[in-house]
């Protein structure tokens, strides 16, 4: 691999992982495009990307933007079945069953793994998802909304949550496990 190869690797990186890490940071969610902006005063509305030309929510990441309504409020009518022009496209809708990829249970934003070839499965990555629109946690295998007190159970209770925006995990159901963990040095010390 050449020098400038890498450098061209590490630098692309660079910037996903500060996107993910900032709030107001957001890519164009258009497939292939990696357009990066700055969201200011809230306005996610994405009027006309430069590099790929599309407009679209960087929110809930619908294409064309859902103009004078709010992304629950889009969702809502999609789901009501009164569609229209600004309907999202239904290759999208085909790929999303095709792949597997889920909708988040609060906003409605697409998610999937990282690993789309094995996300029906917990392989390679846990069934617990934090959605980057609206930090909602979920289960994606059964879009059930988890808590600090409420696990579905198809993941056990040790896995934590990969936050998208910071990158780094977080501990779910915290308060159950360190009682178990204080109940098992209790019995062990016995």
């Amino acid at each position: 691999m050449r020098l400038q190869d890498v450098i061209n690797r590490f630098h692309d990186r660079s910037i996903s992982r500060a996107v993910a890490s900032s709030s107001n940071l957001h890519t164009c969610p258009t497939p292939g495009c990696n357009m990066c902006y700055e969201i200011e005063d809230g306005d996610y509305n994405l009027r006309h990307c430069p590099k790929c030309k599309r407009g679209s929510c960087l929110r809930c990441q619908v294409s064309p933007y859902h103009k004078g309504l709010t992304c629950q409020e889009y969702a809502a009518k999609l789901g009501s079945g009164k569609q229209d022009s600004q309907a999202p496209d239904k290759s999208l809708m085909r790929w999303m069953k095709r792949t597997g990829t889920k909708q988040c249970p609060q906003c409605k934003m697409g998610v999937s793994k990282e690993d789309i070839a094995s996300q029906g499965t917990q392989r390679k990555e846990c069934h617990k998802m934090m959605c980057r629109g609206c930090m909602t946690k979920f289960c994606f295998k059964c879009l059930a909304i988890l808590t600090d007190t409420y696990n579905c159970g198809c993941s056990i209770e040790r896995h934590g949550f990969f936050n998208p925006l910071t990158r780094k995990r977080n501990e779910h159901l915290k308060l159950k496990l360190q009682k178990k963990a204080g109940r098992r040095s209790r019995a062990g010390g016995a």
